[in-house]
């Protein structure tokens, strides 16, 4: 039987001047070895600045602290004052562990509009370990 382990991300404020997705790092590396699958719950709330900004749960791999795969996304987006819930277990998460040693949860950020955007944003990650 899996095992549920529990990461809380949080309060932090998040930004963004780009429509391009940035992904912002919430919590430390840690050994990717056991991840089967991912899910994720979060809010998003008290924007700065006339545009919306867009927050999305996302996860990055490695095999050294430094050599960082781009960001995946997973999960449901949430706009600035909105509330993402967990939507089903991610579960492509094992292949993308599969040879890698490191993963690390955050946040893919983007706005739409000009400018900079601030909000907040909090969350908890739950990760379904291999059996």
């Amino acid at each position: 039987m899996a095992k549920i382990k529990r990461h809380p991300m949080p309060w932090t404020t998040v930004y963004c001047d780009s429509d391009t997705a940035v992904f912002l790092p919430a919590t430390p590396w840690m050994a990717a070895a056991d991840v089967d699958k991912v899910r994720c719950t979060f809010e998003v709330q008290g924007r700065l600045g006339d545009n919306q900004l867009s927050v999305r749960c996302a996860y990055e791999t490695a095999n050294t602290e430094n050599s960082a795969s781009s960001a995946t996304e997973f999960g449901q987006t949430a706009t600035s004052g909105g509330i993402s819930y967990a939507n089903g277990w991610n579960t492509n998460v094992a292949t993308d562990t599969a040879d890698q040693q490191l993963i690390r949860f955050g946040w893919r950020v983007w706005r739409q509009g000009n400018g900079l955007i601030l909000a907040r944003v909090a969350g908890l990650v739950e990760i379904a370990t291999c059996d």
